[in-house]
């Protein structure tokens, strides 16, 4: 969210984004659009549609990440999280400079793996050229630079570990 609560920042053209989507896949997608908690109020300023859905009352992020197969960011930490879930992500950030006067970023935005866009017509684009190679490539090298070491595999561990130790192996 942005200090002064501004919503400029969500003002995505969602059906051109949704119609390249559908162009580049052949799929059908839905945009479920899910608002920063401070700005929850402000959530009917977009014409929501049959392809365009209110996921902001939905209360926990992390049970959306697994479903959703592509996530549109702009400097939230869940970019980092939708991406160690090896989903494609999206950055759509239209004020990054004046966002870096009010607080810091942790990484450059062209240090990330994730395709930016700054404008609606630069995010079609970047669905456009999207390349799922070269970003799973990207994000391999990022990952391995982050140092993270998860595989979806942890509970398993731990529920093999408990067993043995139930059991005396």
């Amino acid at each position: 969210f942005r200090a002064d609560l501004s919503t400029d920042c969500y003002r995505i053209d969602f059906e051109a984004v949704l119609d390249e989507l559908e162009r580049k896949t052949g799929d059908k997608w839905i945009f479920a659009v899910r608002l920063h908690p401070n700005l929850a109020e402000k959530a009917d300023f977009i014409d929501y549609s049959d392809r365009v859905v209110n996921a902001t009352p939905y209360p926990d992020l992390y049970e959306l990440l697994p479903v959703c197969d592509a996530v549109v960011s702009d400097y939230s930490s869940v970019m980092f999280e939708a991406g160690m879930l090896g989903k494609a992500v999206f950055l759509y950030a239209t004020d990054i400079e004046e966002y870096k006067k009010d607080r810091e970023l942790y990484f450059e935005m062209n240090e990330l793996p994730f395709p930016l866009s700054e404008n609606n017509g630069e995010f079609i684009s970047v669905i456009r050229d999207f390349s799922e190679a070269e970003y799973n490539n990207k994000l391999d090298v990022f990952n391995k630079k982050m140092n993270y070491c998860e595989k979806g595999n942890a509970s398993d561990i731990i529920a093999e570990r408990i067993i043995r130790h139930i059991t005396n192996e």
